[in-house]
């Protein structure tokens, strides 16, 4: 999937040490809905695990903003 250069400069800007608290607050959200996947009942795993990979996806895109912006600039 391609991503869009603006989406990928704005994720850039959430390695920002004021953006800091936010992205602690994303892992911990992971976390949290990780830890819950051990206890919850059958019929509602999906969307856990949904819910799961989206915060696991807005992570790893912040954290690999800057080399997929280098690559885009051909720099």
């Amino acid at each position: 999937m391609r991503i869009d250069k603006r989406v990928l400069q704005a994720a850039s800007r959430m390695r920002s040490p004021e953006m800091a608290p936010l992205v602690d607050w994303l892992r911990k959200e992971r976390s949290d809905v990780l830890e819950m996947l051990t206890t919850f009942k059958p019929d509602g795993l999906q969307v856990l695990q949904g819910r799961a990979q989206q915060l696991a996806d807005l992570l790893d895109l912040i954290e690999r903003a800057d080399k997929e912006l280098v690559k885009l600039e051909g720099r």
